[in-house]
């Protein structure tokens, strides 16, 4: 017997609903993103790039996983798609967040249609999908770890070009782990300092490339959930 023969295709339904779901996710996170990055303190800086990319990464993993089901006829992988689907809603500091409610509710109703088919159990196949939401948790749970109060001084040149300088805390509390939410302050400047700029955590760059490297972890196990699915040296 083959434990780990891949099954038949999704049912037509099924996949039309993943399919779904996972353009609302990939739409969302490309969006969301981009405003991240926009509405960063100071906006629009290199140094929020591995943030914002971050942002895109988690918000576009239960996308990946789901469709790489689909992709290699694996149903298994549309509950962790779910369960990873709904951690952003939780952890997302955007109202848009509720909206991923809705491509996990196609998901589940893509999973009634799409049963997985019984075979010989293993616990080490049954669980490693499961350990992609856990990675999904850690890499937004380090946008909050740590806080990194910051401030900075916006000059604006003659060309209208705004840059921003580094400058002592000003008040702003000091470092810490899981010290609480986030707080930004914007005050005019003066002596060429057009505005100043202040806010008690930022995620810098460092926690940016951390949880893209959880992100990636966890498209590693999808792939190699679907590969042990498949791989004919798991027939007995």
């Amino acid at each position: 017997m083959n434990r780990g023969s891949p099954v038949g295709a999704p049912p037509k339904t099924a996949r039309v609903l993943v399919i779904i779901g996972a353009v609302i996710f990939l739409g969302l996170a490309i969006a969301i993103g981009l405003l991240f990055w926009l509405n960063s303190e100071p906006p629009r800086q290199p140094a929020s790039v591995p943030a914002a990319l971050a942002w895109v990464g988690i918000l576009a993993l239960p996308a990946f996983v789901a469709l790489l089901g689909v992709r290699r006829r694996d149903p298994r992988l549309l509950l962790p798609a779910i369960v990873t689907g709904l951690v952003p809603a939780m952890l997302t500091l955007f109202s848009v967040g509720l909206v991923l409610v809705v491509p996990a509710l196609l998901w589940i109703q893509a999973a009634t249609r799409w049963p997985t088919p019984k075979t010989a159990r293993s616990w080490r196949r049954d669980l490693l999908p499961l350990t992609i939401p856990i990675l999904a948790i850690l890499a937004g749970l380090t946008f909050f770890a740590h806080q990194d109060p910051a401030c900075w001084n916006s000059t604006k040149g003659v060309d209208g070009h705004i840059t921003y300088t580094r400058t002592a805390l000003n008040g702003a509390r000091e470092s810490g782990w899981f010290a609480g939410g986030e707080s930004a302050s914007i005050s005019s400047g003066g002596d060429g300092v057009t505005g100043s700029i202040c806010t008690s955590d930022r995620v810098t760059p460092l926690e940016g490339l951390i949880a893209l490297g959880f992100i990636a972890g966890a498209e590693a196990v999808a792939l190699r959930t679907t590969r042990a699915a498949t791989d004919p040296s798991t027939a007995c």
